[in-house]
């Protein structure tokens, strides 16, 4: 079984309107939807947006259905590499808004590579698809200036608020992880116009890219 996990119901839908006997399961306040798609039997949880919620959703996706990977998806923002619409498969995950720094550590907290064999899966399966560092944090990046600090601090191309954290939360469980993420805003000044405006269709635009994913896994 592949778990797919995504931060909101918009992101979801898209998935699990194709999932061939497709059953909801609520279970510790988070639902599940349980199917398969071209013979990948499936599980998507929907986890609501931020870093704790993708967490915790991690951790009991893991404890309940006992998954062979993990591949999140959804949309994020870009940092001035990619464009709306442009598919990538996330390489590396950091937090941009872990802060130790008055410690004399460096800024933020790397949280992982995807797993090398998980990552090839994706790349070939979907049509276009570039590499991504994502960086994430608990805001919503509409702002030229944090954007651009984000992308250079971290080498980053993708900001969104919940990557960073299933793939820390693989990490410690051992689970290979994956991600793959849709460009809905630039993150700069009035993004947040722009997400409104193009955030369906770039959900649309992933579900396809993600459903493309879970199929490949199979007997990989």
């Amino acid at each position: 079984m592949i778990a797919v996990i995504v931060a909101m119901e918009k992101e979801r839908k898209y998935i699990t309107s194709e999932l061939e006997g497709c059953v909801c399961e609520e279970y510790s306040g988070i639902k599940f939807f349980i199917g398969s798609y071209r013979g990948t039997d499936v599980v998507v949880a929907e986890a609501g947006i931020g870093k704790v919620a993708a967490a915790y959703t991690t951790a009991v996706t893991l404890m309940r259905y006992s998954p062979e990977a993990v591949i999140n998806t959804g949309i994020a923002g870009g940092l001035g590499v990619l464009s709306q619409g442009d598919v990538a498969v996330v390489s590396e995950a950091w937090q941009h808004d872990f802060d130790l720094t008055a410690f004399g550590e460096a800024a933020g907290k790397y949280c992982g590579r995807s797993d090398a064999a998980l990552t090839a899966t994706l790349m070939k399966a979907v049509n276009g698809a570039r590499t991504a560092v994502i960086a994430t944090g608990d805001s919503f990046i509409a702002d030229a200036g944090k954007a651009r600090n984000i992308a250079e601090t971290f080498g980053a191309s993708l900001c969104d608020m919940e990557c960073a954290a299933v793939a820390q939360a693989c990490a410690a469980a051992g689970v290979p992880f994956a991600a793959l993420k849709v460009v809905s805003d630039g993150a700069e000044d009035g993004a947040e116009t722009g997400y409104e405006e193009f955030a369906e269709k770039a959900c649309r635009i992933n579900a396809r890219a993600a459903l493309e994913a879970v199929a490949a896994t199979r007997g990989r």
